[in-house]
């Protein structure tokens, strides 16, 4: 029997990747959109299975911390503030 020291059925050939999927409806999109033409949301460039990654949502981040710094100055400094309040409108 012959063998066959270079397994070539073992290697995986690297394709470039030519198109992208939208991450909310598997929708196939070319690599320069930006928006899904299905759903209509954002996407981002495409990571290494073809699937477009999601892009940041630093408003949502960023409404988050101002949430979590008013219920901790509330908690903090409530009463100071409720007195503060009362001795301007009366």
């Amino acid at each position: 029997m012959p063998t066959d020291d270079t397994k070539d059925h073992t290697r995986m050939k690297v394709v470039p990747i030519m198109t992208k999927r939208c991450p909310f409806c598997s929708a196939i999109l070319a690599l320069s959109e930006k928006q899904c033409p299905s759903c209509k949301r954002k996407v981002g460039d495409p990571d290494k299975n073809g699937v477009a990654e999601i892009p940041g949502r630093w408003k949502t981040w960023v409404s988050f911390i101002v949430a979590v710094v008013v219920v901790v100055s509330y908690f903090a400094y409530g009463r100071q503030i409720i007195a503060f309040v009362k001795g301007i409108f009366g």
